[in-house]
């Protein structure tokens, strides 16, 4: 702790004293400022699992459009980053593995068109950025954004005529969550966000932003 000068020049025998009588009570909150820059709750390597209901998105290239399908499901991943605390701020990076139920079906018995999408992981990585608040700055809010990568095997009958694809979708998802440390390591999150996925192709559909949420439990090592 740095104590700004007040006098320039020799200080007397006296006024020292003075200081020196002064030093408990600085010393009385030296620990606390200590403790607070010292014990950080989110710093360093961390890993857990989540638990989120997410938006789904699967696409076929059908005579030039890509026929999408969607819907929302329930998502378990297991996930691990680092993070990095200077104070009050903290920044890190994730990345995660999950599972879940991604059959989809799309038909349109107009155009004798049947589809089956099929997938059941998923992959992610991205950064957050947060502020550590509380008496013990063991909370933490935070803002996210991650990319997340899916891969389906896809079923197409159109026309009478059977064939396969393979598509790959990448969907961006960001938003903003609370961490607090429930007791030593362990932690608890939740987020709550969006996602938002582009393609290049016509679409049938404008999937848009979709709303999203999720908790999980964190190991901070």
């Amino acid at each position: 702790m740095r104590i700004a000068k007040t006098t320039q020049g020799v200080i007397g025998a006296g006024v020292l004293l003075s200081v020196l009588c002064s030093m408990p009570a600085l010393a009385i909150e030296g620990p606390a400022v200590i403790v607070g820059a010292e014990g950080k709750v989110f710093d360093g390597l961390y890993g857990g699992v989540d638990f989120s209901r997410q938006n789904v998105i699967a696409g076929s290239l059908v005579g030039g459009v890509d026929i999408l399908q969607e819907d929302n499901k329930f998502v378990a991943s297991f996930l691990g980053g680092y993070r990095k605390q200077f104070g009050s701020i903290v920044i890190g990076v994730e990345g995660g593995y999950g599972r879940y139920d991604g059959d989809l079906q799309f038909s349109d018995p107009s155009q004798q068109l049947a589809i089956a999408y099929d997938s059941n992981s998923q992959t992610h990585y991205g950064a957050i950025l947060g502020y550590t608040f509380g008496a013990e700055q063991d909370a933490l809010a935070f803002g996210y954004v991650s990319e997340v990568s899916r891969k389906f095997d896809v079923a197409i009958v159109s026309a009478g005529q059977s064939f396969v694809q393979r598509d790959r979708q990448g969907i961006l998802r960001f938003g903003a969550g609370l961490e607090k440390r429930i007791s030593g390591p362990l932690h608890g999150r939740l987020t709550a966000g969006a996602s938002r996925a582009d393609f290049d192709q016509v679409t049938n559909i404008d999937p848009g932003v979709e709303f999203e949420i999720g908790a999980a439990f964190i190991f901070q090592f």
